[in-house]
């Protein structure tokens, strides 16, 4: 395990809150298929995995993080939810191409893997991203 690992393991070992879906995603839920696939990318402790697994679609969820992953797949477990989750290097390892309906992406940015984000998408999928900004 490498420093930036261990960072996040310890983060979310220590979370003690129910992890919350992102505002761009509540904000327009309306727009989401009825049914389909789902991608919540560096997941951290899956709040919209679960958002997503609450309206039926079929979810994965990846991270770099063994300790949000089994997080996740607890409250999942918990509250009754399918939903795959999977510890994975999303910078390391490709993304398969058009295979998503619906991918989600918050507070994790890296510009290069933009390109590779969008073909994993299937034709008319939707990208919901919300990350950081410089302003105040």
């Amino acid at each position: 395990m490498d420093d930036l690992q261990a960072k996040w393991n310890a983060a979310y070992g220590s979370a003690e809150r129910q992890p919350e879906p992102a505002r761009v995603l509540t904000a327009n839920a309306h727009l989401l298929p009825a049914t389909g696939t789902a991608l919540d990318l560096a997941c951290g402790l899956g709040g919209n995995a679960l958002f997503l697994a609450e309206r039926g679609l079929q979810v994965t969820a990846w991270d770099f993080s063994e300790v949000a992953i089994d997080r996740l797949t607890e409250l999942a477990r918990e509250q009754d939810l399918k939903l795959t989750a999977e510890v994975r290097d999303v910078e390391r390892e490709e993304l398969p191409e058009a295979v998503f309906d619906v991918i989600v992406v918050s507070r994790f940015l890296t510009r290069s893997l933009a390109d590779a984000i969008v073909a994993a998408l299937k034709p008319g999928g939707l990208l919901y991203y919300q990350t950081y900004t410089r302003a105040k």
